[in-house]
């Protein structure tokens, strides 16, 4: 594009704009808007003859921004061809001829057209769909538009990222070598991301929850210690209890009218030991009984489950005890 023809575009923007009737009250911000739009233009001019393609891009793009004018796209087409940006080319094209409509010359028009013609030649076009619909598409990181989309996608030749993304659901990736004139078909099949437990998991997640302590959490395990501490000494006791029963029986065969002979003397304190040491362990037995019963009485929630091993405190005439169910 010559100069001559670019200013000659910078004055038609600002001229389009500023003529153009107020539908507003607020005039002055928009005629500000396209003072600032011709700013941006006339700087995307100077940029392009030095072959700033990208600055000229950025600067057009800024000026349609601001004030769109159809003929801006042509120059943001022109710079998107110059960095090789062909499927944005396309797209800016494409849309210099909608927003022109008849005011596009039929000459420039059919130069326009036959330009898009040749640009396809360059890039492919990809069909993109998603089970579920509703997915965000993007290519590169760039949100290209929702499913189902209205058209392929036009892009570039060359290693491309295109990714679906929807709330609920995981998002889910697939990178392309793409070739120019190709056609390729993506399809992104999105899993929930609230997997469901198959029957067997909610019947086992049921039967835990059913094994909850009810009204407390207070762990059985001191009382079970307490309980076991009650056995040993009893059974402590009644052993003990019954080897000195056994030597004061054999005592009351040797001794005669209380008397016992220098023999026996061994056998007496074996009875005595044996008889403090039964008297210890029932002593020890009955401790624990009273400190395990104590305990489940000051914690009635501990070892009360639904469906699971559990241990509550019975007492009855002449009885103390627990009772357990496992």
């Amino acid at each position: 594009m010559s100069r001559l023809r670019r200013l000659a575009a910078a004055a038609t923007v600002v001229a389009t704009n500023l003529l153009s009737p107020p539908c507003r009250s607020d005039a002055g911000s928009s005629d500000q808007a396209n003072r600032d739009a011709a700013t941006h233009f006339d700087r995307g001019v100077r940029l392009s003859e030095s072959d700033d393609w990208n600055a000229a891009g950025a600067e057009f793009e800024r000026a349609y921004a601001l004030s769109p004018n159809y003929r801006v796209l042509y120059d943001i087409g022109e710079c998107r061809y110059r960095l090789k940006d062909y499927a944005g080319a396309i797209l800016a094209l494409e849309r210099f001829l909608a927003e022109g409509d008849s005011r596009v010359p039929p000459f420039r028009r059919a130069a326009v057209e036959g330009a898009i013609l040749k640009l396809r030649m360059r890039v492919a076009q990809v069909r993109v769909t998603s089970n579920p619909s509703g997915a965000e598409i993007r290519v590169d990181g760039k949100v290209v538009g929702t499913t189902p989309l209205s058209r392929p996608l036009v892009l570039n030749a060359g290693l491309r990222k295109i990714s679906a993304a929807k709330s609920g659901y995981v998002s889910a990736s697939q990178y392309l070598d793409i070739a120019e004139q190709g056609s390729l078909d993506v399809a992104f099949g999105l899993s929930s991301s609230r997997p469901a437990l198959d029957p067997r998991g909610v019947r086992r997640q049921q039967l835990l929850q059913a094994k909850l302590p009810v009204g407390g959490t207070t762990s059985v395990l001191p009382a079970i210690a307490f309980f076991g501490l009650a056995a040993s000494g009893l059974g402590v006791g009644v052993a003990f209890g019954v080897d000195a029963a056994a030597a004061k029986h054999k005592l009351e065969r040797e001794c005669v009218n209380g008397t016992c002979p220098a023999s026996s003397q061994a056998l007496i304190d074996d009875s005595r030991r044996s008889a403090v040491l039964s008297t210890v362990g029932f002593a020890v037995g009955l401790a624990g009984a009273g400190a395990g019963v104590a305990f489940l009485l000051l914690h009635p929630s501990a070892g009360r489950t639904v469906g699971g091993p559990g241990i509550r405190p019975s007492v009855g005439i002449g009885s103390i005890g627990a009772i357990g169910t496992f």
